[in-house]
């Protein structure tokens, strides 16, 4: 879940800001986290706080809309299926810099 937070986060930090941006997520508990989020201003799980605020922020900073839709998981969808293989590749690639939240352009909140 936490992945999957994060990889929204970062598509919207990377999103060009004057246009709508459709985020396609198989993760149902990442999108409640950012509906929780959104309706309450906190999510219950401190876990995920910071990255959800993160992401909202940057969603308030767009001039354009950020659309996340659910799609089932495993199913055969061709961009999720690479998404789901890049992520698998990413948990063995041990040469990676990991995303450091203090150092995005976007970070702040």
């Amino acid at each position: 879940n936490y992945c999957e937070l994060v990889a929204i986060y970062v598509a919207i930090i990377n999103a060009t800001t004057n246009k709508t941006i459709h985020i396609y997520t198989d993760s149902f508990t990442a999108m409640n986290l950012i509906k929780e989020g959104y309706a309450f201003g906190s999510v219950k799980n401190k876990k995920y706080h910071d990255i959800v605020m993160k992401i909202l922020h940057n969603i308030n900073r767009r001039s354009r809309k950020v659309k996340i839709f659910k799609v089932k998981a495993h199913v055969g969808d061709v961009g999720n299926s690479n998404a789901d293989l890049m992520a698998r590749l990413g948990v063995y690639n041990k040469s990676d810099t990991p995303i450091r939240f203090d150092n995005t352009k976007n970070s702040s909140y």
